[in-house]
């Protein structure tokens, strides 16, 4: 049986379609003869993700991304719709999250399967957004960076600040100078009388340290003669006159002294300071008045002459 050129033509144009949508579909990571599950989940940014991005479990690749859209009716999010292998079955606690497993900033979405029901095709997946290398990255290398512009800063200040006082530093520096160069002067002129207290000072530390007069020896004899009976009987004499002295200090402090009631006793002071008074006054008409408390005979008319006086 032979065919007909149009049927010949028909049947190459119907394989070559079939080519090129095998093809396509293999270019785009789509399984072509095997069967699979379809499942959608939602994010609130996808960057990153393309329909050629890998579904995995545990770091294994068993799916792919199907498809990528905005939701309907201005709905916040992206609804992703991807496809696993018919073994790989998901259950209603089973979650997703877009993870970033390179540094080249491409996406993959991590399936994390937990004990539950089996779920149904076409069903929707909760789903989360992983911070990306990038994000963590930036998030802690932006501080780092601050502080290192800050560190600059600093530095450029303080550099400029050099820079500026460079006649004082240097002006400091000459003094710094010229004072050890006059301290050297004054060592060299005086190294005779350094010499000389060195060497005194030396022979005050041998002597100290001397074994048969120096301090050592003399501490020992301090404890011999601290511990002999002398010394107790010294420490003994001590002790009995500060109690004499307490005891006398008590009975000053309980009014038997006249000390403690010339201290304490108000009518023992007045008449004190009233008697002091009154002598006063005696040696003033003392000085006054010699003539009433003095009587002087001469030649029998001492009544006379004091009367006299009187007037």
């Amino acid at each position: 049986m032979k065919l007909s050129k149009e049927v010949k033509i028909g049947l190459l144009a119907t394989v070559a379609f079939a080519v090129v949508y095998l093809g396509s579909n293999f270019l785009k990571g789509r399984e072509i003869l095997a069967s699979s599950n379809s499942y959608c989940t939602i994010y609130d940014n996808c960057v990153g993700l393309s329909t050629t991005s890998p579904v995995l479990v545990n770091g294994v690749p068993v799916g792919r991304v199907k498809s990528i859209q905005i939701l309907p009716n201005g709905g916040r999010g992206v609804l992703v719709t991807f496809e696993t292998k018919r073994e790989i079955q998901l259950t209603d606690t089973t979650h997703t999250r877009l993870i970033s497993p390179s540094l080249l900033g491409a996406k993959a979405i991590n399936l994390l399967i937990e004990p539950g029901n089996p779920l149904e095709n076409h069903a929707t997946v909760p789903g989360k957004v992983e911070p990306s290398l990038e994000d963590i990255f930036v998030g802690r290398i932006l501080p780092s960076l601050e502080s290192a512009q800050n560190i600059f800063l600093l530095t450029n200040k303080f550099v400029s600040n050099l820079i500026d006082n460079t006649d004082r530093i240097n002006s400091i520096f000459l003094s710094l100078e010229g004072a050890a160069h006059q301290l050297k002067e004054t060592i060299d002129k005086n190294k005779r009388e350094i010499d000389v207290v060195s060497r005194d000072i030396f022979e005050v530390t041998n002597a100290l340290a001397d074994s048969e007069n120096g301090v050592r020896p003399l501490l020992e004899k301090c404890n011999q003669l601290m511990e002999g009976k002398e010394a107790k009987e010294i420490a003994e004499k001590l002790g009995h006159i500060l109690n004499s002295v307490d005891k006398v200090f008590d009975r000053t402090g309980q009014g038997k002294t006249s000390f403690s009631r010339l201290l304490y006793d108000d009518d023992f002071y007045n008449n004190l300071n009233q008697t002091l008074g009154n002598l006063d006054k005696l040696i003033i008409d003392l000085r006054s008045n010699p003539w009433r408390y003095i009587s002087l005979s001469i030649f029998g008319k001492k009544q006379e002459q004091g009367k006299a006086k009187n007037k």
